[in-house]
């Protein structure tokens, strides 16, 4: 699972939309939070047109998906981990929803 600061800086990257960081279970004051923090670490500027990557932001990303071995469409596809869920037992027996 990616780092919430990485997907952020992934986001931005591509003007894309936070509801994504509120769908991996962020709560809006904690995406204010980590905005600010990668404001105050220098990754990110606001200006008119809304929140974009400094080239230390762009640096920062292309180090991690370096260190991280991570594969050429991993750098560009975020992972969807909200849609995973846990396996069950081959013991457990589901059953369809009832129609009325």
């Amino acid at each position: 699972m990616l780092p919430k600061q990485i997907v952020l800086l992934k986001i931005i990257s591509i003007n894309g939309s936070l509801f994504t960081l509120s769908r991996r279970g962020l709560t809006p004051s904690q995406i204010a939070i980590l905005i600010q923090e990668q404001i105050d670490c220098g990754n990110i500027v606001t200006d008119e047109s809304g929140l974009n990557l400094t080239l230390a932001g762009e640096k920062y990303l292309q180090q991690y998906f370096k260190s991280e071995d991570c594969k050429k469409k991993d750098t560009w596809i975020l992972p969807q981990d909200y849609y995973r869920t846990n396996p069950i037992s081959k013991f457990d027996i589901v059953l369809p929803p009832k129609q009325i």
